[in-house]
This record gives structure tokens, sequence and C-alpha cells, in this order.
């Protein structure tokens, strides 16, 4: 395989991170809601639906996996897999979702049909001869084991007895298996079904092969003459008959089919000729780089913007993340200085304690788990894992004293609603986001509120002006968009929104005006951001 063009490496490089992203959370939460992070992350059903002409059945084929996935509630992916193929034995699978096609011919294959009626149903052409797969010089059976075949002096093929019985194996196999088809083709009608196929009459009697062969043997039909309709009864059924007609083959027909004297003049036609509509070239727009955007995207944009002082960094990360163009990672093969545990590095074990709700008073091996997230940011010396440790304890102690806290604490006392790691999809402007929401909650006095945690260096904290600041050049966009798409899950009612900084334990209340004025902004945003 020749090296990778920069479109292939982006597109390897984007299916790499997203890839270690589920592979990191596989077994520790459901296939469900793996599925659900991966759409999320990929924004795949929106892809999908973009697609014509069937792009809605397809969207659709997606959601009906996620409900069986739901519907199992299953972990482990083996076990799902195990239960994907036992329904499928047991013809259980249901077919694909199809569009309201009433009043229409519908053409598929025998296996996208299952699990769908029809009050008419056409097998066609059923009267050919089957074909049995070969097993090749060496042939392998789940029972008999290897077994192999080889030429003789002359190219005849020597077939030994295990070899032999092999082959009598498979075709029995793939007879039953061609009949349970059959089984699955016929009961799909409901009021009628019409069987077609290539017969031969000789003396009066008719043969035919396969499938045809099989339905006339069932149905004792043996005697029939060419040109003739007669309706037979269904042996051992009462009340039951089936019509069998037989037309004689036309001899000319194969000739006018493939072009004989009766061919038609080939076709003129005059004008312009046209380019067909999916040869045409594709519309570019300046801004399509940005049409489809994760969240984390939208701090990006805004600080590229309203940061005067870092808006190139901040430029070049939406760049990059748009294109999907990764960082070259540089790895340390000689040490060069002591290693040391940076405020970043606390602040994301406490934003990995926060998102799964790992607290010190709900986790009686918290030391343990967030050794565990201290190891994911790379810190492996003993030493600096329990400074690490301990650091991270202080600012989850400080925490449970603030007052989010407690509002969070009273909500789960109550039962109400607490969701962590909520995704989205939300298309605003035409543009597509899509993300994950740290927090979701309702208060006890029922208002709903919108919580996203920040491990960001604030320049000036601790003061609250300061919090403030950064909050507005980076956040308010993103925080929006979280604000407006589940407004509409609540009937309109905008949450409160609020950043949370980790690492100082602050928490910024964004006010709706704020937030909808940047959203307004969006397009304006996008513009500065690409000029």
């Amino acid at each position: 395989v020749g090296p990778l063009d920069a479109a292939s490496q982006q597109v390897l490089t984007f299916a790499d991170r997203v890839l270690r992203e589920l592979h990191a959370l596989a077994g520790r939460v459901t296939i469900a809601e793996l599925i659900r992070l991966a759409l999320a992350q990929t924004g795949y059903l929106a892809v999908l639906q973009a697609l014509q002409p069937d792009g809605v059945r397809r969207r659709r084929n997606v959601e009906k996996l996620l409900n069986i996935a739901e519907e199992s509630g299953l972990i482990a992916l083996s076990e799902f897999t195990i239960y994907m193929d036992d329904l499928s034995d047991r013809d259980l699978r249901e077919g694909e979702a199809l569009l309201d096609a009433s009043d229409a011919v519908q053409i598929m294959s025998i296996h996208k049909s299952k699990g769908l009626e029809f009050p008419v149903v056409v097998l066609a052409d059923v009267g050919g001869s089957s074909r049995s797969r070969s097993l090749g010089i060496i042939a392998y059976d789940r029972d008999l084991g290897l077994s192999c075949k080889f030429p003789d002096e002359d190219g005849n093929d020597i077939k030994p007895y295990l070899y032999r019985k092999a082959e009598r194996l498979q075709t029995l196999r793939e007879e039953a298996e061609s009949r349970s088809l059959l089984y699955v083709a016929a009961t799909r009608a409901q009021d009628r079904l019409i069987v077609s196929g290539g017969a031969t009459i000789k003396d009066g009697s008719l043969r035919a092969s396969h499938w045809l062969g099989w339905l006339l043997d069932a149905l004792q039909i043996t005697e029939q003459a060419e040109s003739q309709s007669l309706v037979w009864s269904v042996p051992n059924v009462d009340d039951c008959s089936v019509r069998v007609t037989t037309y004689q083959y036309d001899l000319g027909l194969r000739d006018q089919l493939i072009g004989g004297r009766e061919a038609p003049e080939p076709l003129s036609a005059e004008g312009q000729p046209q380019m067909p509509p999916l040869l045409q070239s594709i519309p570019q727009r300046p801004d399509a780089l940005l049409m489809h955007m994760a969240a984390s995207q939208l701090e990006n944009l805004l600080g590229s913007v309203r940061d005067s002082a870092r808006d190139d960094l901040y430029k070049t990360n939406l760049m990059s993340e748009s294109a999907d163009i990764a960082h070259a990672p540089i790895r340390e093969v000689v040490r060069t200085q002591t290693p040391r545990i940076t405020r970043r590095m606390i602040g994301l074990i406490v934003h990995e304690a926060l998102r799964y709700w790992r607290m010190p008073d709900n986790t009686p091996d918290i030391d343990a788990v967030l050794r565990s997230y201290a190891w994911q940011q790379g810190v492996t010396d003993s030493r600096l894992i329990n400074v690490a440790v301990q650091d991270a304890r202080q600012l989850l102690d400080r925490f449970m004293r603030s007052e989010l806290y407690h509002w969070i604490a009273a909500a789960k006392a109550e039962q109400h609603p607490v969701y962590h790691e909520l995704p989205f999809i939300y298309q605003l402007n035409g543009r597509l986001i899509h993300g994950m929401v740290d927090l979701v909650f309702q208060r006890t006095d029922g208002s709903w509120c919108v919580v996203d945690y920040k491990t960001s260096y604030v320049k000036g904290a601790p003061q609250p002006e300061a919090f403030s600041r950064h909050a507005a050049h980076h956040y308010h966009l993103q925080m929006g968009a979280y604000a407006q798409a589940l407004s509409e899950q609540f009937a309109g009612q905008a949450p409160e929104v609020y950043v949370h900084y980790v690492r100082y334990v602050h928490s910024v209340h964004i006010h709706e005006d704020a937030w909808r004025s940047a959203l307004n902004n969006l397009e304006s945003l996008v513009q500065a951001a690409l000029n």
C-alpha cells in the first residue's frame, strides 16, 4: 500500500481519535450509550439524512439498531454480537426500515424483506438450477475438520472419503438454507403469491428445478399440457387451491431482446447535450468547512475574534479541528527535566471525577479512582501520583462546599433529573453542531441548569470580573448552543447556564441575553474567523 494523500490521512486521523475514545468507554457503558456517543462524535445520522435518494431509510436503519441495543441492555460487545446472531438465526431480525410506499411495486432481496408482509408477492425465475459452491482444494468442516483433494496423473481430481463427505454435508446445508429462504420469501405474501420459472413438459409430465420443482412436488402437480391453465387442489388442505398456467417459450424473444432483426433503430436526440446531475460540479461555499462543527470548536471560533491576545492560536486550532489535522506528537526519548504536576493536569483529573460524579462522599475508593485518572494524564511516578491525588481531593472537597454542588445534591436527593455527559445534535442557521454537555439537571424549584466544566487558566483570578471576562471571550457561544438546543426540549423554557472553572472552584452565570447575543452573531463570527 502506497503512502496516503493528505485527505486520506485526515480521515484516518479522525477515525483513530474517535475509535480510541470509544474504546476507552467500551465495557463501561451499555452498547446503546456507546452507539449514541459514536453518532454524536461523528454526526453520522446527519450524514445519512443528507444522502439521496435513500438517506431517510439509512438513518432509520441506524435508529433501529440503536433501539435493538437499548432493548438488549447489554454492555459487552461480544454478548451483543451473540444476541444479534441469535436474532438472525431465529429469523427474528427485523427488515430494513421502509418508507411509506403504498400502491407501489417494491423490488427487494429476500433478506431485506424479512419481517415485512405485502398483499401480493411475486417470486420470479425460481426454476433455475441451484449452484453449489466449490470447496476448493482444501475443505474445512466444523465437524469433520480439514480434508483435501488432489489431481492424478491425468489431471482428474481424486477425492478421498472425508472430502466427499464434506462436500455432501455442504450440499445438504446449502439445500436446507435454500429451503428456509423459500419459506421466508413465500410467507411474505398476505393474499396472493405468484411464482414463475422455467419448466419442461415431456409426455404430459411437468418438471422443474430448484424452488419451482420443490413447489410442484409438494403440491403433487405432475401432469399439465403446454399453454394450459388448470386449478389444482392443495393436498391435505381443505378449500385451498392453486392455479398453474404454462406458456410456450417464444424462440424469437431472445433475438429481439439482444438486438435481432426487429431491433429498433438507434435513438437520436436534438439539442445541446446535458451533463448528468450527478456529474455536475458541486457548488462550493467559502464557509463550508464550518458547516458541521463540534461544540468545542465554538470556543475557538469565539476566541479567534474576541481574544485579541491569542486570536491567531484560536484560529489555528479552529482550522485544524475543522479539517481534522492532528498535531504530530513529540515524545521525549531522554527525559531532560524532572517531571512535575501542573495545575492543568490536576484540573483534568478533577474534571474526570465530576464527569462521572465520583465524589469523596459517594465513592469509597476515591483515591484509587483519582490515581487511575492521573495515569490517564501520563503521571506514572508514584510520588507524583500521590501529590496529584492529594491536590485533586482538595479541589473536590472545595467543590462539595460550593453552591453548585448543593444544587446537584438536592436534585439527586429529591430524584429530579440529573444527566451527566448528555450528547446532542443541533442545527443552527443551517450549521450542524454536535457535542457533549457535561451536566444538565433540574433544580428543586423546577428550573433547568446547564453546566460545563472548564480547566482553563484565567488571567486575573480569583477576581470575579476576571472569570466573567474570560467566559465572555471564550464560552458564550458554546454555552448558548447548549442552552438553545436544550430549550427546545424544555417547551421553550431557557435553562440557566453556568461555566464552572474546576481549577478555581468558581462558577460563572451566563445570562440569557448574553448567550443569545452570541448566537445571533454566529454568521458574522464565522466570516470574521475565515477572513
